[in-house]
């Protein structure tokens, strides 16, 4: 298999990122995150059901919360794919296909800016996490009946339902 500069780019900024994320959980295995690991305290999260956060409403506050701090270029590190910076982020939060809105993307993605004080986490447990003390904290002030979304930690349940073991 022939590998392009892209493939290699790529590679190289998945694993500095991936080390990284590894100082933040718990186990240390940082392809998934909050809440399918546990992660060290004093990081500021808020996690959603993907299903909830399917609504329009809901979309355009978020949109609004990035909008307001001039977030609009982001890294995205997809599970599937090569890394790639996108300049149409508020646009995406908004961007439908036939299944419904793309944003609460069914797989392991994460998504941030240059200045790395926020992070979202989309993963294949239909969960969305926000990360970052500003962006949680206008989480709460902005999405409508946020506590009706949110998710627990599930990787406290997976330890519990099987004996010990992580995911």
């Amino acid at each position: 298999m022939q590998y392009t500069q892209d493939d290699i780019k790529s590679k190289q900024i998945k694993t500095n990122f991936f080390s990284k994320l590894s100082k933040t959980v718990t186990n240390k295995y940082a392809a998934y995150w909050y809440p399918l690991q546990e992660i060290n305290s004093g990081i500021d999260v808020i996690s959603f059901d993907a299903n909830f956060l399917e609504d329009r409403e809901r979309l355009e506050e978020i949109k609004t919360i990035f909008a307001k701090h001039n977030i609009s270029k982001v890294c995205v590190i997809p599970e599937l794919d090569n890394v790639y910076y996108s300049d149409t982020f508020l646009e995406d939060i908004l961007a439908e296909d036939e299944d419904g809105f793309v944003f609460p993307y069914f797989s392991e993605e994460y998504t941030f800016d240059l200045s790395q004080e926020w992070l979202i986490y989309k993963s294949h447990e239909f969960t969305v996490t926000f990360a970052g003390e500003w962006l949680v904290r206008e989480c709460k002030e902005h999405i409508k009946d946020y506590e009706k979304g949110i998710v627990r930690n599930m990787a406290q349940r997976k330890i519990r339902k099987t004996g010990g073991t992580t995911i």
